[in-house]
């Protein structure tokens, strides 16, 4: 091999091994912007996720009340020292009015976690239980 060959493939070489390194550079910048737009993808997910994680734990929540029946419009519940005729089911909040005439708003979340009472519907709720039998 002659110097002349020598230098010849010497600069064919650096020059791969430039363009390999530049490759290199923008797979890294890309890896690196990727890894960044899954975190903010993920980072915004979350905070959607939390803003409406009470009023998605009201909306099903109420869709389970309702599926059991329990409570109806012009029901006397008592949940937590409350006690009063169910006047509005909403699909984030169920409304009493007390015997006082106060009206008293509770999320349904509330009232589905909660042991409460239902004075009026045992007729109603006796007759599903015997059909199902």
């Amino acid at each position: 091999m002659t110097i002349g060959e020598w230098v010849v493939g010497l600069a064919v070489r650096c020059e791969e091994t430039q363009s390999f390194l530049e490759f290199s550079r923008r797979n890294q910048l890309e890896i690196f912007w990727n890894a960044q737009s899954i975190t903010l993808s993920g980072i915004i997910v979350s905070g959607i996720a939390l803003a409406l994680l009470s009023t998605l734990s009201n909306l099903f929540s109420e869709i389970w009340l309702l599926r059991d029946d329990a409570p109806r419009l012009d029901d006397n519940i008592k949940l937590l020292g409350v006690e009063g005729t169910v006047i509005k089911l909403s699909f984030r909040s169920t409304w009493l009015k007390t015997s006082e005439g106060n009206i008293v708003i509770m999320s349904n979340l509330t009232l589905y976690n909660g042991l409460f009472t239902n004075s009026t519907a045992t007729g109603c709720l006796s007759k599903k239980f015997e059909n199902k039998k």
